[in-house]
């Protein structure tokens, strides 16, 4: 199930520029984070572990553009755009 506009996943600031703060809607074990850019490149991944509800993601790297990021779990996905300038 897709859910694109899900208030229990938050992203800020976005429009970001290095730093961006994701705050998370569940922490199971199993969840996983990834940002794509438009083309479909995975650009981050990460595996979280049980009992985090919020992480850091470094920006400074990727050049400006549009991204989207998704919070997985083996129940559920929620992706949110995220926009570097």
């Amino acid at each position: 199930e897709e859910l694109t506009d899900n208030p229990e996943l938050s992203i800020y600031p976005n429009p970001a520029q290095d730093v961006v703060q994701v705050k998370l809607p569940f922490s199971v074990k199993g969840s996983a984070l990834k940002l794509t850019d438009v083309a479909g490149k995975t650009v981050y991944s990460a595996e979280l572990t049980s009992g985090i509800a919020e992480t850091q993601l470094n920006l400074q790297n990727l050049p400006t553009g549009l991204y989207l990021l998704e919070v997985s779990s083996p129940e559920r996905k929620i992706t949110r755009k995220l926009l570097k300038h």
